[in-house]
């Protein structure tokens, strides 16, 4: 099936930063797809297929990814089990200066060069804290987009300092 390219353009708010989307079903993203743009979903519930660069995974509860521009993917159902996720999309921009701010100690090439998207894990209760994080962030005055910026890039902060960290001083 060919690929279909999504463009921020077309995408993404450009005052505001983001694009968010909470999937109750994966009838509307099954289509193989890449884009010009970063995004970080979460499954909240039940698990999927990742096709993703031409490999496969299973995506259940808790699975948090980090998908980078040119990385094509989508999703299938496992087993007729049901999945749902928050998809959060930003502007390359926005992840690059973030990169930048956090310094040469952060090691971004290992994020951006690895050949499949990073994944990490998160408990029960992590999931939940960053769910409603994600939907503290939906729940915010769509003209007030100065504040959805700045509350888009804390979180991103939060979430690449936290769970996207690869480096051999620190023991996961």
């Amino acid at each position: 099936m060919k690929s279909v390219k999504l463009r921020t353009k077309d995408l993404i708010d450009p005052e505001s930063e983001i694009h968010y989307a909470y999937h109750k079903s994966l009838a509307t993203i099954t289509t193989p797809h890449n884009h010009d743009f970063f995004e970080i979903f979460l499954i909240t519930k039940g698990e999927a297929v990742h096709k993703i660069n031409e490999n496969e995974e299973i995506i259940d509860e808790g699975d948090l990814v980090f998908i980078r521009p040119n990385d094509t993917h989508n999703y299938e159902k496992s087993d007729d089990k049901n999945c749902e996720l928050i998809n959060l999309a930003f502007p390359s921009s926005t992840i690059l200066k973030l990169f930048e701010y956090f310094g040469e100690g952060f090691h971004s090439d290992q994020l951006l060069k690895a050949a499949n998207p990073p994944k990490f894990k998160l408990s029960k209760i992590e999931k939940d804290i960053l769910v409603s994080r994600f939907e503290k962030l939906n729940t915010l005055k769509r003209t007030n987009k100065k504040k959805i910026k700045t509350e888009l890039r804390i979180l991103l902060a939060d979430i690449f300092s936290r769970y996207f960290i690869y480096d051999e001083d620190y023991v996961n």
